[in-house]
């Protein structure tokens, strides 16, 4: 099965506004929304997609996660070292992305218009937080 889902994400000077909708079965629909003070956002991260960028093609996605001072994410992978008959335990290395909103915009799915809102929302989160470089 396949099921939909939105996210709309709306920022002013005094609030962000998060709305989710996801289709369940049998037609019916859960709605979650999220109001949080702009003044906890924290930061933010963005992951780009370039599909040729040899080419100067442009952005064809990108993943906009924001820390909203709560929860985060921990990407984590075994750590190796250069020597390739290396046996040893090295444990693991990681990487920790604040993942209170998170939210992917691609222009194959979601079409251009919608990508260009997401850069022109990354603008406005730089702007508010004092952190826009022109």
């Amino acid at each position: 099965a396949v099921f939909r889902h939105l996210t709309i994400a709306s920022l002013t000077e005094r609030a962000i506004i998060q709305l989710h909708v996801d289709e369940l079965e049998g037609g019916s629909v859960s709605v979650a929304t999220a109001v949080r003070r702009a003044r906890d956002i924290a930061g933010y991260s963005t992951m780009e997609v370039y599909t040729d960028p040899e080419n100067a093609s442009g952005l064809s996605e990108m993943t906009i996660a924001l820390d909203l001072k709560g929860a985060r994410r921990l990407e984590l992978e075994p750590a190796r070292c250069d020597d390739p008959n290396c046996m040893a335990d090295h444990g693991y290395t990681g990487t920790s992305y604040p993942d209170d909103m998170t939210f992917r915009v691609s222009a194959a799915a979601d079409g251009q218009d919608a990508l260009d809102e997401a850069v022109e929302f990354v603008d406005c989160l730089a702007g508010l937080m004092g952190t826009r470089s022109e």
